[in-house]
């Protein structure tokens, strides 16, 4: 202490502290690095899981909708059947009619439901959840008569 010089044990323990702290820096560095990107990770994983989500939820509001069409199918054809109105080209009861016309309108906005359903999982590469929309879709397309659009 005297002499002002450093005992040889204290240098190397100030040589062995800074190449700790050096290597203590370092690994935070790579902690921090590995955090951010599991962060990133995470948020990409939760990303596409809603996109899946979003499939699935739009091909479960088309289902619901073609549902929907099973019943006003049915509903048509026994009022049909009991008011005698089963030709198409013979139909004189209006509320017939009205009923043939609105059934086309809600049959056609099914139909772009699902077309669009069609397009979002096609967009996500969602091929099963493909696959089942586009056989529904086909069905939907023979069932209104557009057998060029239910061959596609």
């Amino acid at each position: 202490m005297i002499t002002g010089e450093i005992p040889q044990e204290e240098q190397e323990f100030l040589n062995d502290k800074a190449i700790l702290e050096k290597e203590i820096f370092r690994l935070d560095v790579i902690e921090n690095v590995l955090l951010s990107d599991r962060d990133a990770s995470n948020k990409l994983l939760e990303n596409i899981k809603r996109d899946a989500n979003n499939c699935d939820e739009a091909l479960k509001a088309c289902r619901k909708l073609y549902f929907q069409f099973g019943v006003e199918t049915q509903s048509l054809r026994s009022e049909e059947s009991r008011k005698g109105c089963l030709d198409v080209e013979v139909v004189q009861n209006y509320e017939i009619k009205s009923k043939r016309k609105s059934y086309k309108v809600f049959t056609n906005m099914v139909i772009t439901s699902y077309k669009k359903c069609v397009d979002l999982l096609r967009k996500r590469q969602e091929k099963f959840l493909l696959i089942q929309a586009l056989h529904e879709l086909g069905n939907l397309n023979y069932a209104d008569g557009n057998m060029n659009e239910a061959e596609i």
